[in-house]
């Protein structure tokens, strides 16, 4: 059970970035990005780049979080700005689908996702113990840079003039002109941010499996939209307590039932997206929200 602990913990935390990523899209811009998993890919295939050039360990995952920053960044610039200026914010759904299409094939054209074998990770496969319970230096790193960034991007977005300024940008940006503020940059240093989180959870992903990803596994981005279906809008500690739970609560059951079939986990995750998004269509709104009406 110590193993499946441990994993549930990496499971949970690679859950948790890609939720949270989703989560803060979600509350700054209004809309599902579908080009979140796209950066997890974008994350993995930097891992493998940098695990194929003989790099340090360390430098997989923070190569993953680099190339994720800046492909949000092209992203935003190519796909959702113009869309934004022309104020035709019905069509950035369509075009965050167009966005990961072209990611998912210029990965599988550049690595061949699926087949490319990472070199084994020496340093992150060192076994500690905490009492019972026993994980992998992956495991330890995967938890702490999972608690570490969503803590500080809630600060940014809840506690700085950046995260006003990115709802400004989005919501008003005339307003946000007279204030003062880059409108041009704002939107876009917010999905480097969250892209960056989604990245990161690829790279780790990537490091734990050995082999780079075409995309992101079904379980894992089912266990993100869930989390994100549950939580309140941009509640990033929510969203990432209950990526955990479902993480925890997935391991404990296939350790109780071993009989349940493959398909049982999608299928019950599934389940609480569509329940997740009943309940948020008959929530009241926020006294927040009925004060701005």
């Amino acid at each position: 059970m110590d193993a499946r602990a441990a994993e549930a913990l990496f499971n949970g935390s690679v859950i948790a970035l890609v939720a949270t990523a989703t989560t803060v899209v979600l509350d700054l811009f209004g809309f599902v990005n579908v080009a979140v998993p796209a950066s997890f890919v974008l994350g993995s295939a930097g891992a493998f780049a940098f695990a194929s050039a003989a790099a340090p360990e360390w430098q997989w995952i923070a190569a993953g979080a680099l190339v994720g920053l800046v492909g949000g960044v092209a992203i935003d610039r190519l796909a959702l700005d113009p869309l934004r200026r022309r104020g035709r914010d019905a069509a950035m759904l369509p075009a965050s689908i167009g966005a990961s299409l072209v990611v998912y094939g210029l990965s599988r054209a550049a690595f061949a996702p699926g087949s490319s074998a990472m070199p084994h990770a020496v340093a992150l496969s060192r076994m500690a113990s905490i009492g019972h319970l026993k994980f992998t230096g992956l495991d330890a790193l995967a938890v702490i840079v999972t608690i570490i960034s969503c803590t500080l991007l809630h600060i940014a977005v809840h506690r700085t003039r950046f995260g006003n300024g990115v709802r400004a940008a989005c919501e008003n940006p005339l307003a946000a002109q007279l204030m003062g503020m880059r409108i041009d940059r704002v939107p876009a240093a917010a999905m480097a941010a969250t892209s960056a989180l989604a990245s990161t959870a690829g790279a780790l992903y990537t490091a734990h499996a050995g082999s780079m990803n075409g995309g992101m596994p079904a379980v894992p981005l089912l266990g993100a939209f869930a989390a994100v279906a549950l939580a309140p809008v941009g509640s990033i500690g929510i969203t990432c307590l209950i990526a955990f739970a479902l993480s925890l609560a997935g391991a404990l059951f296939a350790a109780q039932l071993p009989w349940l079939p493959a398909y049982s986990t999608p299928c019950a995750l599934a389940v609480l997206v569509a329940a997740g998004l009943a309940w948020r269509r008959t929530r009241p709104p926020a006294p927040a929200a009925i004060a701005e009406s």
